[in-house]
């Protein structure tokens, strides 16, 4: 909840109490309103909630596994080289402060 002061037309403040939506909660809160006002988005949002749960009742084939496992693959090879990287670049770093500190 938020608190906002506003002049009425008498020039008087008065405070309202207003929601305000903000983080996961707000976006929660925000579909919902939406879906209120828009039978197309309801819609949208059923059919992408049945889509998700074939998906969940399905299971994935031969095939499948293999594509998720080789991308789960080339995203740890992706993360292992930046963190080699890094290191090196640490270790390089290390290097030269030894050189001007020990030299």
């Amino acid at each position: 909840m938020g608190i906002s002061e506003n002049i009425n037309g008498l020039g008087l403040t008065q405070k309202s109490k207003h929601y305000l939506f903000e983080g996961e909660r707000g976006k929660r809160d925000s579909i919902i309103v939406v879906a209120q006002l828009c039978p197309e988005f309801t819609a949208r949002l059923v059919d992408r909630w049945r889509e998700l749960e074939e998906q969940i009742r399905k299971p994935m084939s031969e095939i499948e596994m293999v594509a998720a496992m080789a991308l789960e693959a080339v995203r740890q090879q992706k993360r292992i080289t930046q963190v080699e990287e890094k290191v090196s670049h640490v270790a390089e770093t290390v290097e030269q402060i030894k050189k001007e500190h020990y030299s």
